[in-house]
Parts: C-alpha cells; sequence; structure tokens
C-alpha cells in the first residue's frame, strides 16, 4: 500500500487560514470593498452621477434608488463618495504597507545578516522611529510646506497621496525590520544556510534566496497590520486638512465636512466612519489569521488548548 505524501507547509497553512472564520470574514470584506474602488469609474457612468457634483437643489436627500445613501451638504452623492473614497483611502494604507514592509525587511536582513556596526546603527535608528509618538510627528511633516524648505514639491492630483504615502512608508518600516532581523539572526546559523555559504553564495544571494523566503511569515503578518494603521493615519491626516484636499474625495475627508452636521445629519458621519472601521477591523482580522496559518506551530499549540 502507497503512502500518501505529506502535505506541504503552504498546504498546511492554507487550510489552518480556510478554518479561520474571522480572517476569511477580513477577507472578504477588504476583497469587497477593493473590488467597489476599482469599479468606480464605471459605477459612476451607470449610474450617471459625478462624484464631485454639487446639486444645492437637492441637499441631504434621503436614500432613495436615485441616491442609495442619500446626498451630502452641497446634494453630492454620498454613496458614490464612499467608493471614491475608498479609491484613496485603500490605496494609502495597501501602498504605505507594502512599501514599508519591504523597506523594513530588507533593511531588517541585511543588519541580521552583517551584524556588528550596521546592525548597531539601522536598529538604533529603528528603536528611535518606535519610540516617537508617530501621529503628532505624521501632522507635523504632513504640514510642512516643502517648497519653502527647497524641497521638491508633490504637484499634480496624486502629489497629496504620494506624500501621505511616502511620509508613512518612512515611519512604518521598524516593527517589520525587527522582526525580520530577529528571524535573521536566527537563519543564518542553520545548516543551510551554511552549506550554501560552503559552496560559494554571495552573501545577496544567500539573502534573497536562503533567509528572506523563510523570513517572509512575519514580514508579513506585520505588513497586513501596518496597512490598516496606515488607512487610519491617513483619515486623520485627511480629517485634519493635511492629506486628501477636497475635492477629491477621501474617508477622512467626508468625516471633515460632516463634523458640524453630527446632530442634523448624523448617517454623513456614519458612513464613513464605518467604512474606516469594517476596513481596519478586516485588516486586523486577517493579519491574526495570517498569522496563526503561517505559525508551523499553530496546530500543536491549537491541540495542548
Amino acid at each position: 500500500m502507497t503512502v500518501p505524501p505529506a502535505p506541504s507547509p503552504r498546504t498546511l497553512a492554507a487550510g489552518r487560514l480556510r478554518a479561520n472564520r474571522p480572517a476569511l470574514l477580513g477577507a472578504a470584506v477588504l476583497a469587497v470593498s477593493v473590488s467597489l474602488a476599482l469599479a468606480a469609474p464605471l459605477i459612476a457612468a451607470l449610474t450617471g452621477h459625478e462624484v464631485q457634483a454639487v446639486d444645492l437643489s437637492n441637499r441631504f436627500a434621503a436614500p432613495s434608488g436615485e441616491h442609495l445613501l442619500g446626498t451630502d451638504e452641497l446634494g453630492r452623492d454620498v454613496a458614490l463618495r464612499l467608493i471614491f473614497g475608498a479609491r484613496i483611502s485603500l490605496a494609502v494604507g495597501l501602498i504605505a504597507a507594502l512599501a514599508s514592509g519591504l523597506l523594513g525587511a530588507a533593511l531588517g536582513v541585511v543588519a541580521g545578516y552583517y551584524g556588528d556596526a550596521l546592525d548597531d546603527v539601522l536598529m538604533r535608528l529603528a528603536d528611535i522611529l518606535l519610540a516617537l509618538p508617530l501621529l503628532p510627528v505624521l501632522i507635523v511633516l504632513a504640514a510642512v510646506d516643502a517648497g519653502k524648505l527647497g524641497l521638491p514639491e508633490w504637484d499634480g492630483e496624486g502629489g497629496d497621496l504620494a506624500r501621505l504615502v511616502t511620509i508613512i512608508a518612512l515611519f512604518g518600516w521598524p516593527s517589520v525590520a525587527r522582526l525580520v532581523r530577529g528571524v535573521t539572526l536566527s537563519l543564518k546559523q542553520r545548516d543551510f544556510v551554511r552549506a550554501a555559504r560552503a559552496l560559494g553564495a554571495s552573501p545577496a544571494r544567500l539573502m534573497l534566496r536562503h533567509i528572506l523566503p523563510n523570513a517572509a511569515s512575519p514580514a508579513i503578518v506585520a505588513t497586513t497590520l501596518l496597512a490598516g494603521q496606515a488607512i487610519l493615519f491617513e483619515s486623520v491626516l485627511s480629517f485634519l486638512g493635511l492629506g486628501i484636499q477636497p475635492p477629491r474625495a477621501s474617508w477622512g475627508g467626508m468625516l471633515t465636512g460632516a463634523q458640524d452636521l453630527v446632530w442634523s445629519a448624523p448617517m454623513l458621519v456614519i458612513y464613513p466612519g464605518a467604512a474606516i472601521f469594517a476596513s481596519v477591523l478586516a485588516l486586523n482580522f486577517l493579519g491574526d489569521g495570517l498569522q496563526d496559518a503561517l505559525d508551523p506551530r499553530a496546530d500543536e499549540n491549537r491541540r495542548r488548548r
């Protein structure tokens, strides 16, 4: 009788992820949000509304077949602005988290592999950034006029988005770097890395082909959680008028426009607030699920419980 082959680690991880209902719910919420954001121009064309079109004669309209979630203080379609706002908020969150993850993984593996003075410099820099109160720092940097400092300004429609992504990414990498560095310190002493080094593999090949793939699990989890934080930061900065500038729609910007309407039109606050809450919660659920799925000791820990 032939013995069936043992399932691969990837298969086991996929099975653990499928068994995690909160993670699946988070993934489903994100998939729907991203799909709606990508289809926003098509939805606008099908409904015949423009996201920035002002109709003062139709202010604060109730939900109807023409306006599914009603209209805001300027007569703009709330549902359409939510969908277009998702394009901004999700783009900032996902792109900034990806940039932070890649930068943190690169610096972490370099610090862990080479050690000594380079490790000390990079990790002390990471400690300094982690010790800073991140939100006030982001507010100060977002408020800085780059032109007055002689720095290149972010021009064009995507300038404010690029500025937010850059600022968040530059301060989001330390958590990923510390995780990858710790894994690298352990992996570089393993037999398969020593064997590859003895066969003449260069440091770059050792880091890219042997260490980083095995350090990917904690980096992926940390990057997923960073995406939720980045969405919150973008919303706060846009709420304070330092992020995405009107009339472009973002969830934080929608909250800014509705802050004086909390009692007269509370749904204008609830809709973007609920979108932010659901997206961040979904990313946290997905991050926790990935952490369990990618941990080879998860099944053993579950049996012990």
